[in-house]
């Protein structure tokens, strides 16, 4: 039935077929998928899957009826995900690729006329039950870079996807999407999203990302994370895409503790310049902090911002020291993220990261008494004292209002309450006299 002969002549036998025979047709691909197991075969069969589901783009609903009862999208199916359909070589590849996102444009472009219970089961088949498909795709993402010769119309394509996808969940169920970030085809959609160029700026793609984070579990972003800046696109561009993420209204609670983990990973990562991670990093991290956003578990949060004080230490107090004017614009923000920190700190007796966040009041008091010895760097000082004056004192009496419940969050609150206290005296700040004794250089 599928010939060696022209193009046209193969288009003009399938569209005859699909019309007049779909029963006949999923038979004879079954049979073509079954056999091939030469180049030769498996090109043909590829190929006659290709002009199959081209055909169907013309199709009246009463060939869609008959498409859906003859096994058609499950045979399909069946030869895109089965690895053994690609031929080495570039061409082949593309193919493969054109393959399978002609079939999910095919879907894409049909379920929105179809009756609701027909494409939600067309959906069901393929995204639910045609894992190894996503598979195959997500194993050559590549394909997605910028650079690629198909990149633009496999990322258009593969957006229209998305977009169609998500919003038949939405309308199709009272309950949350599924997880998506749980499975390959989550994998890919947001894959697509972090290497597309400008998509901060598309609102679609946004869209896209915010349905794609529904019901998401730190686990399945943190799983992600890791695969992906290991094996793809690099963590310097994941870091501006969470970012992005980040300052999304609709991130909170863990989905924010779930990014904060992630970065921390990029910042982790040996590719990344420890600089760029740490500024992108901070940034976010006080952008979160001042909308007070982390609405969930309050300890996963200590947990998330505590850990990166080595980072904040290391790129911003460096800068300081340097005085560099962009980060002494940004001293607002580093003194209200400690604030946040030091309450935290203080109310969950945490002892992990603790050590570096009190090394960062220190450092910051240091440098605050080292500027108040240099007539060269009272400007220093006293952007330093306009900056933390809003959320020292009031800090202060959080910290002091606290009852500690057990010996351990006591001990965490004494310390946090003693390093938050030579912060203000380092700055000049009359400190009110607590039991804690402390000794500190107000010279």
């Amino acid at each position: 039935m599928y010939s060696n002969t022209t193009a046209e002549s193969d288009c003009q036998v399938v569209d005859t077929l699909v019309r007049e025979q779909p029963h006949g047709v999923a038979s004879h691909l079954k049979i073509l998928h079954d056999a091939g197991v030469d180049e030769e075969g498996k090109t043909g069969r590829l190929y006659f899957a290709l002009e199959v589901m081209n055909s169907l783009y013309s199709s009246t609903k009463e060939r869609w009826d008959a498409y859906i009862g003859s096994g058609l999208p499950t045979v399909l199916l069946d030869i895109i995900s089965d690895k053994s359909t690609l031929v080495p070589g570039n061409d082949s590849d593309a193919r493969y690729c054109e393959a399978i996102l002609t079939s999910i444009s095919l879907v894409a472009d049909h379920v929105q006329r179809m009756d609701e219970a027909v494409g939600a089961g067309l959906v069901k088949t393929l995204i639910d039950l045609a894992p190894p498909m996503w598979d195959a795709l997500w194993s050559r993402r590549q394909m997605f870079d910028v650079g690629s010769p198909v990149a633009g119309e496999l990322r258009d394509v593969f957006s229209q996807v998305s977009a169609t996808y998500l919003s038949l969940c939405t309308r199709r169920a009272a309950a949350l999407p599924p997880p998506l970030l749980a499975t390959r085809f989550g994998h890919v959609v947001m894959y697509v999203w972090v290497t597309t160029v400008n998509c901060d700026q598309d609102d679609e793609a946004l869209a896209i990302l915010e349905e794609l984070s529904a019901n998401t579990s730190v686990e399945d972003l943190v799983a992600f994370t890791e695969e992906t800046i290991i094996n793809t696109v690099g963590p310097a561009a994941l870091i501006e895409r969470f970012i992005t993420w980040l300052s999304q209204s609709w991130v909170h609670g863990e989905h924010l503790v779930a990014c904060l983990h992630c970065m921390y990973l990029f910042c982790c990562h040996p590719a990344v310049n420890s600089h760029l991670g740490a500024a992108g990093m901070f940034d976010s991290l006080c952008d979160a902090t001042r909308r007070q956003r982390l609405t969930g578990n309050t300890v996963d949060e200590w947990n998330a911002i505590g850990s990166f004080a080595p980072y904040i230490e290391a790129t911003f107090i460096r800068s300081l020291e340097q005085r560099s004017l962009e980060t002494i614009n940004r001293l607002d923000d580093l003194l209200f993220l400690l604030a946040r920190g030091t309450l935290l700190g203080a109310e969950f007796g945490i002892m992990q990261h603790l050590d570096h966040w009190v090394h960062l009041y220190q450092h910051t008091g240091g440098l605050a008494r080292v500027a108040r010895g240099q007539s060269n760097n009272h400007y220093f000082l006293e952007k330093l004292r306009a900056a933390a004056q809003p959320v020292w004192y009031p800090t202060l009496e959080s910290l002091r209002s606290q009852s500690p419940a057990t010996s351990t969050v006591a001990q965490a609150h004494t310390r946090m309450l003693d390093a938050w206290a030579e912060l203000g005296a380092s700055l000049g700040f009359e400190v009110p006299h607590t039991d804690a004794s402390m000794d500190i250089d107000r010279t």
